[in-house]
């Protein structure tokens, strides 16, 4: 759930670059993962984020969260499957606008096929892992599993 501590931690980790929260969330990642279920030959798929991004922050927080999760269950990352355009920043708008903002941000670099497990650090209104389940399922994944960190109720 997307709530103190946890907020604080990702909030300091994602925003400020603060690696020391790194292997608190990474524990907290572990203890969930080994409650879900892995549909067989499933593989893993972090949210993408912008290179800009990525550069800004010098890390991509779903990525990281996508290796952990492949230690854990023996699974291969998809890390460059999913591409994204450049957003306005998600955590700022709204569902709707979240959603209109999305429209056509997301591509596949290729097709694919069988379960797809898409990975995030949080889920708020849903919008951005309903488009990548979207843009994943049309482009061949025979199901959508979504991991996250954090959720909003």
């Amino acid at each position: 759930m997307y709530r103190f501590p946890l907020d604080r931690l990702l909030q300091r980790y994602k925003q400020h670059q603060q690696l020391s929260a790194e292997p608190a969330l990474e524990q907290a990642w572990r203890e969930a993962l080994r409650r879900w279920p892995v549909p067989c030959g499933a593989q893993l798929v972090p949210m993408p984020q912008h290179w800009r991004r990525s550069v800004r922050r010098g890390f991509h927080p779903a990525a990281r969260l996508a290796a952990w999760a492949a230690a854990e269950h023996d699974l291969p990352v998809c890390a460059a499957l999913l591409l994204r355009r450049p957003l306005a920043i998600q955590h700022r708008l709204n569902r709707a606008r979240r959603q209109q903002n999305l429209a056509g941000a997301l591509a596949l670099r290729r097709s694919l096929s069988g379960p797809v497990i898409l990975v995030d650090d949080v889920v708020t209104t849903g919008a951005s892992a309903r488009a990548g389940a979207e843009v994943l399922r049309r482009g061949g994944a025979t199901s959508v599993t979504i991991w996250c960190l954090a959720r909003t109720l």
